[in-house]
C-alpha cells in the first residue's frame, strides 16, 4: 500500500478532514464493488475535503503544525473522498507541490486551502470549485523588496542572494553559478512577484 496515502488516511481523523456540507449525495447501488466494501453507515457521510502530504524527513516533524514546520513543504495533494469511498484528486497532477489547510465554503461549492507550486515558492490562498473546476488564486502578488538566489539544481538552497531587488528598480547583476549534477540551476525569491531574465553568457568546461 502506498506509503503516501497512508499519511493522508492517518490525518482524517485529525485535523486534515473537512465535511462538505448540504450535498443529499444518494449512497451508491449496492453493485458498485466500491461501495460494497463500505458499511451503509460509512456511505451515507457526505463527501470529505483533505490533503494527503508527504511525511516530513524529519523524526517527530509533522509538516504544517508547531513553529519550526508550520511552512513545511514536502509535497502534498488536495483530494476528495466520495460517498461510495472512493477517493480522487481535485486538481490535476503536478499542479501544486503541495497543498494545505482545506476549508470548505458554507455552500460546499468552493473549496479555500493553502498551496504552492514549487519547493521554494511562496504559500498562497487559492480557491477551486468541489468539481476541480475554477481553480483561483486569492492572495495577490505584492512587489516588494527582495533578494533573489540562483543555485546548482541538485542542492538546499543556500543561505544567501545573488541580487537585492528594491521595488520598482531594476537590478542587474552577474553571477557563476555551477550547474548541479542533474544539468539543471534553480532559482529563489524571497517575496513578493518579479519578473527575471536570464542570459547565459559563457560556460566553463570541467578539466
Amino acid at each position: 500500500m502506498n506509503p503516501f496515502l497512508l499519511h493522508a488516511h492517518a490525518l482524517i481523523a485529525t485535523w486534515a478532514a473537512v465535511l462538505v456540507p448540504g450535498t443529499g449525495a444518494p449512497a451508491p447501488p449496492a453493485s458498485n464493488p466500491a461501495a460494497s466494501a463500505v458499511a451503509p453507515a460509512v456511505r451515507n457521510l457526505p463527501p470529505i475535503v483533505f490533503v494527503a502530504r508527504a511525511p516530513s524527513a524529519e523524526p517527530g516533524a509533522v509538516p504544517g503544525l508547531g513553529p519550526h514546520h508550520r511552512a513545511r513543504a514536502t509535497g502534498g495533494r488536495l483530494l476528495l473522498r466520495t460517498p461510495d469511498g472512493s477517493i480522487r484528486a481535485l486538481l490535476p497532477e503536478g499542479a501544486f507541490h503541495d497543498c494545505a489547510d482545506p476549508t470548505v465554503a458554507f455552500d460546499g461549492r468552493r473549496v479555500a486551502f493553502a498551496g504552492t507550486v514549487h519547493p521554494d515558492s511562496a504559500w498562497r490562498i487559492w480557491i477551486v470549485g468541489n468539481d476541480g473546476t475554477g481553480l483561483t488564486r486569492v492572495s495577490p502578488y505584492f512587489a516588494v523588496s527582495t533578494f533573489f538566489t540562483v543555485y546548482p539544481g541538485d542542492i538546499t538552497r543556500p543561505f544567501s542572494s545573488n541580487i537585492n531587488v528594491t521595488e520598482g528598480v531594476n537590478v542587474p547583476n552577474m553571477a557563476v553559478i555551477k550547474l548541479g549534477a542533474n544539468g539543471e540551476i534553480r532559482a529563489f525569491n524571497n517575496g513578493g512577484y518579479i519578473h527575471y531574465l536570464f542570459d547565459v553568457s559563457a560556460g566553463v568546461l570541467a578539466d
